[in-house]
């Protein structure tokens, strides 16, 4: 019996045994399901947050040379390993560096066997990034709606509620009258217009690769302007120059489309409806640069050809003046640039102008319907009520850079900015990087 009872007494402990074990187990395997999932969210949240923290690095150190552009950092295409919330990180571009393109890049987070990879695209801050930039004050005394970033050195003022689609880069006064889809606290210290591009370095270019022309040129020379008519130019290409004709008759042959004048310059063009959707077309953007003012006397659009389109960039010495011979509502498809200033404005919108026609109209109601004002209905409703009211409206439709302010005329009643949706190889980029939004995979 007392064998038997030995038995039975060692049997109850191997099955309490067994029951610990397999309980033991059993919280094991529950413990390790979550674990796992976890050590491989941090080796995502890892992956992602320390590419981030490179992109920080190479805007807000103050190294002479910015992380991504120092070769120190570098081993061929590969950014040297390092250490980030216990995770080797390892990072490789995957072709040498663009300033004006893409730039796809792959990063990995290693710990053990945790493991997470991620592919994503970083650009360098454009101008055409921009709606407005700007070195000195800003005064809007209007509610407009600003669809880009904006630099403005000094203080933003705004008189009216403005609402910002993309991040502001400026101290804004006063903060009531704002509001944003996108924000952030960073201050970049982009470099000052005129050291980011200097009025000689544009005649530099104009003279090595481009056309120049000087006052009393017969096909543009009007007394005491030249005076261009854009739908009179014509560009065609031979070989690797381009062949520049206006009103029909030979002008020159260039390297680049760069045309510079000596003097003011006064620019009108045909109004017509503008394209909806891409075309497809090569792309060749026109420089228009002039030492002096620039007068704008009509609304303006990227020059088409059969197979070519020509979006213009304008820059000038002096002061841009949007002139009183403009219609009432106008638009720019085209970057300004100006690197003067007068009274502490670079660009001066004169009062007065021409009614806008039935057609005109039309054609604004559409590319209003095909524009970012469908999602910003209050702004549409407004921008549509002025329009058919007769209203003086002004839209830019392309990056706005000015060494001062604006001078903006007591009849304006609509004024809107829009970052560029063309792009301008022969502009510098700014050192600054981001992550390109909406370009982040995991592999």
């Amino acid at each position: 019996m007392k064998g038997f009872a030995l038995v039975l007494s060692l049997l109850l402990v191997l099955l309490l045994t067994l029951f610990a074990i397999s309980l033991l187990w059993i919280a094991s395997s529950y413990y390790a399901v979550p674990h796992h999932l976890l050590e491989i969210e941090n080796a995502r949240l890892a992956c992602q947050s320390a590419m981030q923290w490179l992109v920080d690095r190479h805007n807000l150190e103050t190294d002479p040379v910015p992380f991504f552009f120092d070769q120190r950092n570098w081993s061929g295409s590969e950014i040297k390993p390092f250490v980030w919330n216990g995770f080797q990180i390892f990072a490789e571009s995957r072709a040498p560096w663009d300033p004006i393109g893409t730039n796809l890049f792959v990063v990995r987070a290693i710990k053990g066997e945790y493991k997470a990879e991620q592919s994503l695209r970083i650009r360098q801050r454009r101008p055409e990034n921009f709606a407005l930039f700007a070195d000195s004050p800003v005064r809007l005394p209007l509610s407009s709606l600003i669809d880009g970033l904006i630099f403005v050195r000094s203080s933003l003022e705004l008189q009216q509620p403005t609402r910002f689609r993309e991040a502001v880069y400026a101290d804004i006064q006063p903060l009531r009258n704002a509001s944003f889809r996108k924000m952030t606290f960073q201050r970049l210290p982009f470099p000052q217009l005129k050291e980011f591009l200097s009025l000689s370095a544009v005649q530099e270019h104009a003279q090595e690769k481009g056309l120049t022309v000087t006052q009393e040129h017969p096909a543009f020379w009007r007394g005491d302007a030249f005076e261009v008519d854009l739908d009179q130019l014509q560009f065609e290409r031979r070989g690797d120059s381009w062949s520049i004709g206006y009103g029909g008759t030979a002008i020159g042959t260039v390297k680049e489309l760069h045309i510079w004048f000596d003097g003011p310059v006064r620019i009108r063009q045909t109004e017509r409806a503008a394209e909806f959707f891409p075309t497809g077309k090569s792309q060749f953007p026109l420089r228009l640069s002039t030492a002096s003012d620039l007068f704008l006397d009509t609304s303006v659009q990227s020059l088409e050809g059969s197979m070519v389109e020509h979006p213009i960039c304008f820059i000038s010495g002096g002061v841009i003046h949007i002139t009183s011979r403009v219609r009432k509502a106008v638009r720019f498809h085209a970057s300004l640039i100006a690197l003067g200033s007068s009274n502490d404005a670079s660009l001066v919108i004169e009062a007065g102008g021409e009614p806008i026609t039935p057609e005109q109209v039309s054609n604004w109601q559409r590319e209003i319907d095909s524009s970012v004002f469908v999602l910003e209905q209050q702004k549409r409703d407004e921008l549509m009520q002025v329009l058919e009211e007769g209203e003086k409206i002004v839209w830019f439709r392309g990056s706005l850079l000015l060494k001062s302010g604006l001078q903006i005329p007591v009849d304006l009643t609509q004024l809107h900015f829009e970052a560029s949706t063309k792009a301008y190889p022969f502009l510098p980029s700014f050192s600054f990087v981001y992550i390109e939004e909406g370009s982040r995979q995991w592999l």
